[in-house]
């Protein structure tokens, strides 16, 4: 924070002339934060040169690279989450995956019948390990509620 220690300081010095009213307040304040926030995209845009990382910047590469996830999952749920119910003894437990998407279906059926980590799923599915931990408990929760509604 030292890094920032001052900073309104030097705001309500410069310009007072700007600064009559709350909106000349505001006005230089919201510019000073646009411009902070465009000096840190440029260093870390350097600094993920330097470590080799490739920053994207192209929306269209963006959409075509989550077109490809999408596609990816299905080809990977026409192989196995479609066949998830079959590991099920449970009736009740059955017609609570069926009422899965494809994805969750995915999900469950790596971690649970394949074993895999989180980690390898994500990597599989191009998300974070937390986010498909987040949505296997978020999973979990939906399959107890479709579970106890069930006749």
């Amino acid at each position: 924070m030292k890094k920032f220690e001052g900073v309104i300081g030097n705001i309500m010095t410069e310009g007072k002339s700007d600064m009559v009213d709350d909106k000349g307040i505001n006005y230089r304040f919201i510019k000073y934060i646009y411009q902070a926030m465009l000096n840190e995209k440029m260093n870390y845009i350097r600094s993920s040169k330097k470590k080799g990382i490739v920053v994207v910047h192209d929306e269209t590469l963006l959409e075509n690279a989550q077109y490809q996830n999408e596609q990816l999952l299905e080809q990977l749920t026409e192989d196995h989450a479609f066949n998830l119910e079959e590991y099920v003894n449970d009736v009740d437990l059955s017609n609570s995956i069926a009422k899965l998407t494809d994805r969750e279906k995915y999900i469950v059926y790596k971690r649970f019948i394949e074993g895999e980590k989180d980690p390898a799923i994500a990597k599989t599915l191009g998300v974070s390990s937390q986010a498909v931990s987040k949505q296997r408990r978020k999973i979990m929760k939906k399959l107890k509620t479709y579970f106890e509604m069930a006749p």
